[in-house]
């Protein structure tokens, strides 16, 4: 049975000239950048700060992403990234985000992220990280 959780956080970006090409739209990959800034501060509201999993010995690698781009972001957009956990993981963790334009989706994404310990070897995550996702649980 798959436990459900909902944790959800929001960060503001406002879209920088260099983010941009010639014609102003917003280079692919800086959904991604934006996708992590949204991770981290999600994993920093969680009440266990990414800097936290790697002092105690383990990593968060990507192992899979998927995007849907639905419409380009431009320069001096100010935008809203929403990063969410649905599911409690078991070695792996998938993020859920949503970048928006004044309520207008703009992106869908995802990525996979595999609890790894220092020196190698995907494992379950750290007891501690699950205690803090458990109040989420539904």
């Amino acid at each position: 049975m798959i436990s459900h959780i909902m944790i959800r956080n929001k960060v503001d970006i406002r879209v920088r000239y260099a983010e941009t090409d010639v014609m102003g739209v917003v280079h692919h990959a800086h959904y991604w950048v934006w996708c992590e800034v949204a991770r981290v501060a999600l994993m920093d509201v969680m009440g266990y700060p990414y800097k936290r999993i790697e002092v105690e010995g383990f990593y968060l690698p990507v192992v899979e992403l998927q995007a849907k781009y639905r419409a380009s972001a431009y320069f001096d957009d100010d935008l809203s990234v929403w990063a969410e956990i649905q599911e409690l993981p078991r070695s792996r963790v998938e993020i859920i985000y949503a970048i928006e334009r004044q309520g207008k989706r703009l992106f869908d994404g995802s990525s996979r992220h595999a609890f790894v310990r220092k020196g190698g070897g995907v494992c379950k995550p750290p007891r501690a990280w699950l205690e803090v996702l458990m109040p989420y649980v539904t």
